[in-house]
């Protein structure tokens, strides 16, 4: 079966700002393999046609290996709910728009991963809602650690460690295209190089080869690309044409075994007051976004607690509801945790400055 470019879909990847090196994931240098190749621990390899959803294909793919790995068997989780949940985040629900990656994994943070039984993938339908029960049986399958890894090296010892690594990439359709036949991402033409980007795509690097100085790639293009679904891409193409700070790791289980500092968002202390979703999971890719790594005292939090009302419609306008402040939970009174926990009351609470209603909790100035 022949392969067109055309058939598929490039510019799903949309980049986030250049994040602070400061809050790059730092990893222990050690000695690693001059080879890993994690495909026999992977999915299917899926095709995402002609809708924008490479970011969500990529998570998925991720998060499936999590539970290959660990179980031997992986339930197949739906792409277009993570893809409508990460465009959720980016108020284009509407529109084919794409999505960044930190969108991609605060939707599997925030909302899970459905069974594809139940929101089968349907590209016609990327603007639908899932029904709830999808929702309830996302919480079955949710992602809970994330870090993110600096360039090329921090690949390397991701993979090392196990971690199949979500990048983006502005390569040219030309090279897809031969790729789809040899295997190999080639080197784009002098022309190709000084030309606008025709639109990034997202994959997950599953290997890599020191020796060879080639990186292994899941694509979400089908079985018929490339060399089963994947293809490699030499190290030089990876970094000068990924941004070093756009590589993402994600994982569904606890792991002591790792030589990364796996991340969750902050514990907070009290759920109790309404929350819109939207907001929440906003809160969930800023904090995704920066790294947290800036201060890593933070207790972790469970997903369920911070979304206290999951299915609540977040299509309901601003100021259209009253909530009690969700930081002192109405008092008024100080709970400023500063993101530890801690609290010291007596004092005006600096989230609602003393008035005990819904203030800009999130940091977003939405109520």
């Amino acid at each position: 079966m022949s392969f067109s470019i055309n058939d598929v879909r490039l510019g799903g990847w949309l980049i986030e700002p250049a994040s602070p090196q400061s809050f790059q994931t730092v990893f222990q240098d050690r000695p690693v393999p001059q080879q890993v190749d994690l495909r026999a621990y992977c999915s299917a390899v899926e095709n995402q046609g002609q809708i924008g959803s490479c970011t969500a294909n990529a998570a998925v793919g991720a998060l499936e290996y999590h539970y290959l790995r660990r179980d031997g068997r992986s339930p197949e989780l739906s792409r277009l709910f993570v893809y409508y949940n990460a465009r959720r985040l980016r108020g284009s629900l509407q529109q084919d728009t794409g999505a960044t990656i930190p969108e991609a994994m605060a939707a599997l943070l925030a909302y899970g991963a459905c069974r594809e039984e139940l929101w089968p993938y349907n590209p016609m339908l990327f603007a639908a809602e899932p029904p709830p029960h999808a929702y309830q049986d996302g919480k079955q399958h949710e992602a809970v650690h994330y870090a993110r890894v600096n360039g090329i090296q921090g690949v390397i010892h991701a993979l090392a460690d196990g971690f199949p690594v979500a990048f983006g990439t502005y390569l040219p359709a030309r090279c897809y295209q031969e790729a789809a036949s040899t295997g190999l991402m080639p080197e784009p033409t002098e022309a190709e190089r000084n030309a606008t980007p025709q639109g990034g795509h997202a994959m997950l690097i599953v290997g890599y080869d020191q020796h060879a100085q080639h990186v292994i790639v899941r694509n979400s293009w089908g079985e018929h690309w490339g060399d089963g679904g994947y293809c490699k891409i030499p190290f030089q193409l990876i970094t000068r044409f990924s941004p070093p700070d756009q590589f993402w790791i994600v994982a569904e289980l606890e792991r002591s075994d790792t030589h990364f500092t796996l991340l969750r968002p902050q514990r907070e202390t009290t759920a109790t007051a309404p929350s819109a979703m939207a907001q929440t999971a906003t809160r969930l890719r800023d904090e995704i976004r920066a790294g947290l790594n800036a201060d890593l005292n933070q207790s972790a939090r469970k997903i369920d607690q911070l979304l206290s009302r999951r299915l609540r419609s977040d299509t309901q306008p601003a100021g259209a509801f009253t909530a009690a402040c969700y930081m002192c939970s109405g008092s008024g009174r100080c709970y400023h945790c500063n993101g530890t926990g801690s609290y010291i009351p007596g004092t005006t609470c600096s989230s609602c400055q003393g008035s005990g209603q819904c203030a800009p909790c999130w940091g977003n100035g939405q109520v």
